[in-house]
């Protein structure tokens, strides 16, 4: 096909389908040529469904169909409010609104789920609970059903990735309706991601003693949590106004606390010690239970004080002076690894009886 100059080519799937392989090939002259029509077509009807369609085809190469997401995602912040200048037709808003959830959660690709997140993410922030009202309920009937034993695991890690994305997105809204709808979903998500973390971190953890569960199941797990974990800290620290007051948020720390113990133990002090793979999510996964109780520390003081906030200091300083104890103490044979000396640092007792 003969390359024209932008306003000569009309826009069909086919047609943009041929400019996105252009836009991704190796000749220079072909990048600028079908870059440029991209954008003249950035204010045409149908130009941004035929993107998702084109990301939604499994069937085409990874590089075309990340262009197309990516594209989307980019002319969702320039022409999705309906005060923007060339804003998208509502009807177009509909049919990529119609299959945003589905065309994420089976989304085999982690870097394509990620762009697709992002999409879902900023348009729940422009549409949430106005125009897309139901959105939210959709998400959690995805939690509930994927969650269950019988579920492609896909699915569940696809919605939690989706749901943090959502969340973060919601949590840096400065609005006050963007605060209102955060705060009116985060009870319900709180309590059906926090479910999906503790339950997956209950199987790992009850495999990690045993030893007889297998490193690709536990690795898949442990993403799966971390995904839930960073959605639970982000509920639970920007999606109340007064989380004291919240009896799931108060369970949450402390069931957290707890868990922080049981991590430290299985990672630390365990004589059969996980891989290194494990191990460096298991790390991350501790670094997520800190952050929570720093951040909620740090916007909520008096709530994290009412929520046995001096207890989860104690333990933490204790777990400090035990590593600095060791730390600063001469190894026999003179031996200065820090891994080492943080293991045995651990070994001792991380928290006093509290």
């Amino acid at each position: 096909m003969t390359e024209l100059p932008g306003e000569a080519n009309p826009l069909t799937e086919s047609i943009l389908l041929h400019v996105l392989k252009g836009a991704t090939s190796a000749d220079p002259q072909q990048i600028q040529t079908s870059t440029k029509q991209l954008q003249t077509w950035e204010t045409q009807k149908h130009y941004f469904v035929h993107l998702q369609s084109a990301f939604a085809d499994r069937r085409l190469p990874l590089e075309i169909r990340y262009l197309a997401i990516i594209q989307l995602k980019n002319g969702i912040d320039k022409y999705w409010r309906k005060t923007a200048n060339n804003a998208v037709d509502p009807e177009d808003k509909n049919a990529i609104r119609s299959r945003l959830l589905e065309s994420g959660i089976n989304e085999g690709d982690q870097r394509l789920a990620l762009q697709n997140a992002l999409v879902i993410a900023k348009v729940v922030r422009y549409e949430f609970p106005t125009t897309w009202p139901d959105v939210i309920h959709q998400i959690t009937q995805i939690l509930l059903q994927s969650s269950t034993g019988e579920s492609n695991p896909l699915r569940l890690s696809r919605a939690v990735l989706i749901t943090k994305h959502i969340a973060k997105e919601l949590a840096t809204g400065r609005l006050r309706s963007t605060k209102a709808s955060l705060h009116s979903i985060a009870p319900n998500l709180l309590r059906v991601v926090g479910t999906i973390y503790f339950n997956g971190m209950q199987n790992v953890l009850v495999g990690l003693r045993s030893g007889e569960t297998e490193d690709h199941y536990v690795q898949l797990t442990l993403e799966q949590t971390l995904l839930a974990i960073k959605v639970v800290r982000r509920l639970a620290v920007v999606g109340y106004e007064f989380p004291n007051r919240a009896s799931e948020v108060h369970q949450l720390s402390d069931n957290l606390s707890s868990n922080l113990q049981e991590l430290l133990h299985v990672n630390y002090g365990n004589p059969t010690a996980p891989s290194d793979s494990i191990r460096q999510l298991l790390d991350r996964h501790l670094v997520q239970i800190a952050k929570f109780h720093l951040e909620m520390a740090q916007m909520h003081p008096i709530a994290f004080t009412l929520m046995n906030g001096l207890q989860r200091i104690q333990q933490y300083w204790q777990l400090i002076s035990n590593f600095g104890e060791s730390y600063g103490s001469p190894s026999v044979g003179g031996d200065t690894n820090t891994e080492a000396k943080a293991k045995s640092s651990l070994e001792k007792g991380m928290f006093p009886s509290c």
